[in-house]
């Protein structure tokens, strides 16, 4: 059973879709056999934020950063928080992960879709003065 082997992480869902289900929220799992190399950073509506030290067989100590942005929500500042996030650990590899809810066509990536919608413009603004050192990984590849 997938409790016994992982620590769970629990962001419950904030909203009720149009369609009256829930939306939002992560689950996250972390194996228990590196969990002790593991320390929370910080969590709110839309992120987690882990420390995963070296010592469980990482060539680095890494950041990761789960996120949900919901897609009712273009105008949130969103993306500068989740860069805030990353900023904080600088001296550390990051790894940021989730459903960003947005459309950047291939401006960012070797994306086979064109389309860039208003979050993806905001995605585009603010990781794209970073983009140095980060890969994008986003949409239809195939």
């Amino acid at each position: 059973m997938i409790t016994n082997d992982y620590q769970l992480y629990v962001v419950p869902a904030q909203e009720k879709s149009q369609f009256g289900r829930n939306m939002g929220g992560l689950l996250i799992g972390i194996n228990n056999s590196i969990n002790k190399f593991v320390n929370t950073l910080s969590q709110c509506k839309n992120f987690i934020t882990f420390k995963i030290d070296k010592k469980c067989g990482l060539r680095d100590t890494i950041t990761l950063v789960f996120a949900y942005c919901p897609p009712q929500k273009a105008s949130e500042p969103i993306f500068e928080s989740l860069l805030e996030k990353l900023s904080e650990n600088n001296n550390v590899s990051s790894i940021a992960m989730g459903d960003f809810n947005c459309r950047i066509g291939n401006s960012l990536s070797n994306n086979k879709d064109l389309t860039v919608n208003p979050r993806g413009n905001l995605f585009i603004e603010n990781f794209g003065r970073v983009l140095d050192n980060w890969n994008i990984v986003n949409g239809n590849w195939g």
